[in-house]
């Protein structure tokens, strides 16, 4: 954060990374993210939370997309970036079992079959 021409280091709460966590497994996007990125949009919703407006700068179609869920501005570097918020889910190719979350060790819980696990866009 920038301040009366000073920079200002600072880091998420604890709740917020929880919120930000939360926020990223809604939309399917928590497998995809690293630490430094649940922290950077963890912060932007504590900024928002006060009444700041932040904008990201990223390329991450994954950081995106949760901004975007949670009405926060983003500005894409070296793409165009998300137009519209995609919610993901999981699919097992082999018995067409879905899944919000991708099922652990990428093993379908109703038929067994391992590998065959794929992320789709929830229509």
């Amino acid at each position: 954060m920038l301040s009366s021409g000073t920079v200002q280091i600072c880091g998420a709460t604890k709740d917020a990374i929880a919120a930000a966590r939360q926020a990223a497994e809604k939309t399917g996007d928590l497998p995809n993210l690293s630490r430094p990125d649940i922290s950077v949009i963890a912060l932007a919703m504590e900024q928002k939370k006060v009444g700041i407006e932040p904008i990201v700068y990223t390329g991450d179609y994954a950081v995106q997309n949760v901004l975007k869920s949670q009405g926060i501005s983003f500005k894409s570097v070296a793409n165009d970036g998300i137009k519209t918020v995609i919610k993901w889910i999981y699919k097992c190719e082999a018995c067409k079992a879905t899944f919000k979350a991708q099922p652990e060790g990428n093993v379908c819980s109703e038929c067994g079959t391992d590998g065959f696990i794929k992320k789709i866009k929830s229509t």
